[in-house]
């Protein structure tokens, strides 16, 4: 069964799906579900009647909240909570950590004025349909390709420019505008994403039954190795960036993928908010240059900010198809990037050479290229409760335990209470598919012949003539010289290659790939290496302290000193600026590394409780012994024997986006702070 590519239909049912909740919904609950059909409304689209975006939505809250009443006139009963009265906002992950809002005003005129002005900014800035106004304009024949452009822009830049416009004066709250004013850890944007991705799992079941669809509900994990082989082997430090630059770009490849096949939605973590690959493909794919906000502007290009492996919603009707389609892009977007380098070689250092010799040297680059990286995906069903009795075989009872008695607890509220609370069994058990999947050995390579690259140790050198029958070592190496004695002897930039320095076709396009990609102006990574054209040497960082203490600032000056002492034997190395003592000839690397990163993606390490997550006043409330008694006894139970958080997609997404804002916004200006210490 072949993937259906996603038709006009598709993007327009998971558009809906997806406001089935006003972005204001929290402002004033009463009355949500008409406000949300006036912002369809401003799409040009209509709500339609309760179906299969009804239970993706029950799911989806199921598994971020706990259960507690809704309204009620009666205040031993009432769990309604008004976020205009108190304007609070709780955190995932931390136990300690809530803000309070300031500036709200509590009154029906406020809750109008800002859902007619978002409404006004939507028509303005989005447009109706194809053609029809602001981002639409770049779509008039195309109304397919614009439903998809439209869902993509209401779910990755909306709430950038909603805060950048200071729309109806709530600025950056748009970005953190809570879905629930009880538990009010997890925005409106990740719920609405999270049931759009469920409800396209049921519908491309292709079943009208229910209770079949929500079966079709998956959970898959894919992954790209080796990943410490093909960083670490590196002699220079731009080497070492460079790798993770594209193993970062790879993963974006296979979530690229995703995104265009099933959509952003799907994508549990990392999160894809605010990351530059995926600002930079927004506007070269789907012509946001004129529309996109004003910090992506000034966004560094450089940063390698996605994982080797990505957690994604799937059909499981397709699961196949779906982690094969994956594959095949990552590896024809692999593929394109060594040609790339390899037809840099044949153009511009041997343009001279016999064609048989360059067919020989792109027949180099495809055998070690071809089949270097192993891809690995497993799927699971989203598990419910009925699933116990099978997961409960391959799973060790402390990942299923708690869920399984806090489940027993809201079923007391009522039947059926706390659909999805097994997101974190479902984690756990595909993670384990994947460990076991990947145990098992792969023999995909033949041994390679002659002599191995310098930094690898692991294929064989780069040369441009094959190896016949009887041919003597001596004419080999021969070759050998000839081919890196020639590309030292054009290559501009003389502290690229090393003398004896010979290389792989993968090491080399780590070397190379800046320069190679310097006249595709259309490929993601070209910003990422031209914004990086003068990447620091270790000697150069060394040198920090010297080139400030004398002034030096020209770059080109800063590089001939640098190069001057890498190639120099003596000690005592002279300069114009003065002599340079030894000490000054060193430098220290700080590494980080998350070593336990992991058990907080597990959900293992996680300080956030449900207290602490709750809004204080519904806390307040169940504690109150006058409350509603099954509500009362029920929580306390849960707060004295299950008080820390379940794993939840809006916790994988909090932990993603820190990392990420961290790397991007945080670690730069630490450096610039502190530079010289």
């Amino acid at each position: 069964m072949s993937f259906p590519k996603p038709s006009l239909d598709y993007w327009d049912k998971k558009f809906i799906a997806y406001f089935h909740d006003p972005i204001d919904k929290i402002l004033k609950i009463q009355g949500h579900e008409e406000r949300g059909a006036e912002h369809l409304e401003a799409f040009g689209l209509q709500k339609p009647n309760e179906g299969f975006w009804k239970v993706a939505d029950g799911i989806a809250s199921g598994f971020e909240r706990g259960q507690v009443p809704s309204y009620d006139k009666e205040k031993n009963k009432n769990g309604a909570v008004n976020f205009l009265e108190n304007p609070i906002i709780t955190h995932p992950i931390s136990k300690e950590f809530k803000i309070e809002i300031e500036g709200l005003e509590n009154s029906e005129e406020f809750v109008k004025n800002i859902s007619k002005e978002l409404i006004g900014f939507i028509k303005k800035d989005i447009g109706i349909k194809a053609g029809k106004g602001g981002y639409s304009d770049c779509f008039k024949d195309d109304p397919q390709r614009f439903a998809m452009a439209r869902f993509l822009y209401a779910h990755l830049v909306l709430r950038f420019k909603l805060a950048e416009k200071n729309i109806a004066r709530l600025g950056a709250l748009w970005h953190r505008l809570p879905a629930d004013t009880r538990f009010p850890d997890h925005t409106i944007w990740q719920h609405n994403g999270l049931t759009s991705a469920i409800f396209s799992c049921m519908d491309l079941s292709g079943k009208d039954d229910i209770n079949i669809s929500k079966e079709n509900i998956g959970l898959m994990v894919f992954s790209i190795s080796p990943v410490q082989p093909f960083i670490a082997k590196a002699r220079k430090l731009r080497d070492y960036w460079t790798g993770s630059v594209l193993l970062s770009w790879l993963a974006f490849e296979g979530i690229r993928w995703v995104v265009e096949n099933l959509g952003p939605d799907h994508i549990m973590y990392p999160s894809l908010i605010d990351q530059s690959l995926v600002a930079e493909y927004l506007k070269k794919e789907w012509k946001l240059i004129n529309y996109e906000p004003k910090m992506w502007k000034k966004q560094r290009k450089n940063f390698a900010s996605f994982p080797n492996k990505f957690l994604t919603l799937v059909p499981l009707n397709y699961v196949d198809e779906i982690g094969k389609s994956i594959m095949e892009h990552i590896q024809k977007e692999w593929i394109n990037l060594t040609k790339i380098s390899s037809d840099y070689l044949s153009k511009n250092i041997f343009k001279d050479i016999l064609e048989n010799n360059k067919e020989y040297l792109n027949d180099i680059f495809k055998r070690q290229c071809n089949n270097y990286w192993d891809f690995n995906w497993s799927a699971v069903k989203l598990l419910e409760k009925s699933d116990r009795g099978d997961f409960s075989k391959l799973l060790h009872e402390s990942n299923y335990k708690n869920q399984n008695d806090l489940l027993n607890i809201f079923n007391k509220f009522y039947k059926n209470a706390g659909e999805g609370i097994f997101y974190s069994t479902s984690h756990s058990l595909v993670q384990s598919a994947l460990a076991a999947k990947k145990s098992k050995k792969k023999i995909i390579r033949k041994e390679e012949p002659g002599e191995k690259c310098s930094q690898c140790g692991e294929f064989e050198v780069l040369h441009l003539k094959k190896h016949k029958a009887g041919q003597s070592a001596i004419e080999y190496s021969n070759h050998l010289k000839d081919f890196w004695g020639k590309l030292e002897k054009k290559w501009e930039g003389d502290a690229d290659f090393k003398e004896n320095e010979r290389l792989c076709s993968i090491c080399l396009t780590k070397r190379i790939v800046q320069k190679s990609l310097s006249g595709d102006k259309e490929h993601i990574l070209y910003r990422t290496f031209k914004d990086n054209e003068s990447y620091l040497s270790t000697t150069e960082i060394a040198l920090f302290d010297f080139y400030k203490r004398k002034n030096v600032k020209d770059e080109n000056e800063k590089k001939r000193i640098a190069q001057k002492i890498y190639k120099s034997k003596s000690d005592d190395i002279k300069t114009r600026y003065g002599a340079i003592k030894n000490h000054e000839k060193y430098y220290a690397i700080l590494m980080m590394d998350g070593d336990k990163m992991g058990d907080l993606v597990n959900g293992k390490t996680l300080a956030s409780t449900w207290e602490s997550i709750m809004h204080p006043e519904i806390v307040k409330r169940l504690k109150n012994p006058d409350f509603e008694k099954k509500y009362r006894e029920n929580w306390e139970e849960i707060y004295n024997k299950y008080p820390q958080r379940l794993l939840t997609p809006s916790i994988h997404a909090a932990i993603s986006e820190a990392l990420g804002d961290f790397a991007i916004y945080g670690v730069s200006k630490i450096m610039e702070k502190y530079e010289g210490i």
